[in-house]
């Protein structure tokens, strides 16, 4: 007797489907259908043993706490899987009924169903297993004096490891094993990167932050502040005249002293790294003498207090 069936293959992405007839005995033919259920054709009368592929209880993703995997096929069939990425077959382990399995690093956790020798399609599903991502005390910012940091962790017995010279904490030979509770004192500018590493040795994504430190150069003269480098790290001490007020709402104006003018591009009440629109509660006009802090800018090569 012939077989006759249909099937289909992917040529560039688009299926194409063939009609095929073969000359062989029903029992020689075992012909899958493309699909997630393997149909196979079976002797004598040419019904289909059909087989569905298992099922996890977990999905795939990423987790910050170890996962318990079960999987489930239909009524009859014996479920193979493996754990090291490699394709299950009938050599690879026995799962038991509703017993879990632990993921505790990352896995790919591959699995088939079969009944009679007859196999499904494979149920594939990746877990990444991460510690938390360690977090600081403080924000990153700019400060006008030296700030303690701590770093926590919200992996139970997380093991932190940091630096401060801006390598990587999950490569570095710098590394520092973090002491829970412990400061850090940031004194100068410094960016801080923090790792978390779990009790299985999982590691969290990189945390960091950039402490600036401001220097404050007091009682500076428009002209030497003209002759200054650019920077945002320095901020200058100046005096002077407020004329030409241009924006009451941002607080943009002319300063002058006896050395020369400068433009101050933003105002605000107190020190800020972003513009609040404080500038109208000063109550300040034109002709007030007044003492500012900012940094050497410029706009379009014009000098400018930022």
């Amino acid at each position: 007797p012939f077989s006759r069936f249909l099937g289909f293959n992917y040529n560039n992405g688009s299926p194409r489907f063939s009609h095929y007839a073969s000359n062989l005995a029903h029992d020689l033919t075992k012909t899958p259908v493309m699909g997630l259920i393997n149909t196979y054709s079976t002797n004598p009368d040419c019904s289909a043993i059909t087989v569905a592929a298992p099922t996890f209880n977990v999905e795939a993703g990423t987790y910050y706490e170890p996962k318990n995997v079960t999987i489930t096929a239909e009524e009859g069939a014996t479920i193979y899987y493996t754990i090291n990425g490699d394709e299950p077959d009938e050599t690879s382990s026995q799962y038991t009924n509703n017993t879990p399995i632990e993921i505790t690093t990352s896995t790919t956790l591959k699995a088939i169903a079969v009944i009679d020798g007859y196999s499904s399609f494979t149920t594939s599903a990746t877990y990444v297993i991460k510690a938390q991502t360690p977090t600081f005390s403080i924000s990153g910012g700019k400060f006008l004096e030296a700030q303690e940091i701590t770093i926590s962790c919200g992996t139970p017995n997380a093991t932190i490891f940091y630096t401060t010279d801006n390598t990587d904490p999950a490569e570095s030979e710098t590394a520092i094993e973090y002491t829970n509770g412990a400061t850090i004192e940031i004194t100068n500018t410094t960016t801080i990167k923090a790792v978390a590493m779990d009790e299985n040795t999982n590691l969290s994504d990189v945390a960091n932050a950039t402490y600036t430190i401001i220097t404050i150069q007091p009682n500076t003269t428009i002209a030497s502040f003209l002759e200054s480098e650019e920077s945002d790290e320095i901020y200058y001490e100046l005096t002077g005249t407020i004329s030409n007020i241009v924006d009451t709402e941002y607080g943009n104006f002319d300063l002058t002293d006896e050395t020369g003018t400068i433009y101050v591009y933003g105002l605000t009440a107190t020190f800020k790294t972003s513009n609040d629109k404080s500038f109208a509660s000063l109550n300040l006009t034109n002709g007030d003498v007044i003492t500012i802090r900012g940094t050497r800018a410029s706009y379009r090569e014009d000098a400018q207090v930022g």
